[in-house]
């Protein structure tokens, strides 16, 4: 399969990633990364059997590498732009 590439301007990037809603959609996600691993500090995850909690906790992994990723690649990678 062929890597994704955007199909914005570099132009068209600096623009949206400068957009107040854009920024405000960025630090919502961040939020939700920040509350997921609070969640976890706090036992959340923590389940009732040692496979329930490896269940919980492997959601939890989930959750936080997909906000990452979410967060890295879209919201502050700078090769975004095929210009």
């Amino acid at each position: 399969m062929e890597a994704f590439k955007f199909s914005n301007t570099m132009e068209e990037w600096v623009e949206w990633h400068h957009n107040p809603v854009t920024k405000e959609a960025k630090r919502y996600l961040q939020y939700l990364l920040e509350q997921q691993k609070e969640d976890w500090a706090n036992g959340v995850m923590v389940g009732k059997t040692q496979e329930e909690t490896g269940y919980l906790s492997s959601i939890g992994l989930a959750k936080v590498t997909v906000l990452d990723n979410i967060i890295n690649d879209v919201f502050t990678n700078s090769e975004i732009g095929n210009d």
